[in-house]
């Protein structure tokens, strides 16, 4: 095993002199590392100036063949080494004239329009308009018809829904034995004619009448929203009153004061 270490670590130095590229690396260290290869495997000068231009990348081997690849190899490099030095210079001087540039673009100020002169707006305040007592009574006669005009449709409607009273078959009397007639009072013996229960009706039916027509004049009133900007409003403080007139109408008129 010890015999054949030497010869194991040799064959690992060919192969990997035979894989050297110049890829990214300056010239001038790829060169050295080629170099120092060839001297531990012992290779000549010719094996070295071989590797070394199988190896140099595009640029560099175009480069190469410009100048002349049959000279020294020192004097090969060196010119390399100039020409890779002039490239990166002027990589980098076109790089900051782009980035010098695109600071300009950036700072460019765009053009302003020339100011256009304009007038003062001038706000005027608004007056208001005070409410005359011709006015008042107009609105106040205008409220009054509508609420007038409101009544009456009320009437008419119930009038429309007016029920015809239904007379239900008298109950028959209960049997009862003469010791319990002394309890029960004289209305069970005399019951009511027929005349009593229509008056009775028609009682209810006017009772009936007014608790519709009061909850359709509450319903007036809260449906009346406040505005504050509504001159009608003003009529809120004068005083009204309901009238029945001579043919049974209702009317709304203004309370003496």
């Amino acid at each position: 095993m010890r015999n054949e270490f030497p010869t194991q670590q040799n064959a690992r130095r060919q192969l990997r002199f035979g894989n050297l590229f110049q890829e990214n690396m300056p010239v001038r260290d790829f060169y050295d590392k080629v170099r120092r290869s060839a001297e531990l495997l012992g290779y000549g000068n010719d094996v070295l100036v071989n590797q070394f231009l199988r190896g140099l990348n595009d640029d560099c081997a175009i480069e190469a063949e410009r100048i002349g690849a049959e000279r020294d190899i020192e004097e090969l490099v060196g010119l390399l080494k100039r020409v890779e030095k002039r490239k990166a210079e002027l990589r980098l001087g076109r790089e900051r004239r782009e980035n010098i540039q695109y600071q300009r673009d950036r700072q460019i100020i765009p053009e302003q329009l020339p100011p256009v002169s304009q007038e003062p707006v001038i706000l005027k305040p608004v007056q208001h308009h005070a409410v005359t007592q011709g006015e008042m009574n107009h609105l106040l006669q205008q409220q009054a018809e509508t609420f007038q005009f409101q009544i009456h449709q009320l009437q008419e409607s119930l009038k429309a829904r007016d029920v015809k009273p239904v007379y239900r078959p008298k109950p028959k009397p209960t049997p009862r034995y003469h010791d319990d007639w002394d309890d029960i009072p004289d209305e069970a013996f005399n019951p009511p004619d027929e005349d009593e229960i229509a008056k009775r009706i028609a009682k209810a039916r006017e009772r009936r009448e007014d608790a519709e027509l009061n909850r359709a004049m509450r319903e007036l009133f809260l449906d009346d929203h406040d505005d504050p900007m509504d001159t009608s409003n003003a009529i809120r403080g004068v005083p009204i009153e309901l009238v029945q007139g001579e043919n049974g109408e209702i009317m709304l008129v203004q309370k003496k004061r």
